[in-house]
């Protein structure tokens, strides 16, 4: 594996993106600031990497085709997207089921309080 293949590494990335918002919500960042992180990311700074690196213009002779066809690196490559994918949504799934982030007192925290207030502010009336 040459220096230039660490690019098919990026899809691990990605994978760690959900994980890394999460993270920056639990340390105190808004979590609907957090949740931008993978978007601003992929939609951001993966097509500003993409213009700064620029097209690589080198056409791999036979002989390299062949011997990456056959490098068992980029085959595990591939095998492992699936576990690594299927696991985090596994942690997303579990994530969601513990809502809201970040709370572990099992409170409502300020959406307990912003449902009282607005139910008071209410103008429906009943008869």
């Amino acid at each position: 594996m040459q220096a230039r293949d660490l690019g098919y590494l990026a899809v691990f990335v990605l994978v760690l993106l959900p994980p890394a918002a999460a993270g920056l919500a639990d340390a105190g960042l808004a979590p609907g600031l957090a949740a931008w992180l993978p978007m601003v990311v992929v939609f951001g700074l993966v097509p500003l990497a993409d213009a700064l690196i620029g097209q690589d213009r080198h056409n791999p002779s036979p002989a390299e085709a062949h011997a990456r066809e056959e490098a068992r690196v980029f085959r595990w490559l591939t095998w492992l997207c699936v576990p690594a994918w299927l696991a985090l949504q596994a942690w997303c799934a579990a994530r969601y089921a513990a809502w809201p982030p970040g709370r572990r007192d099992g409170s409502a925290g300020c959406c307990r309080a912003a449902c009282s207030a607005a139910s008071s502010r209410s103008t429906w009336r009943t008869s």
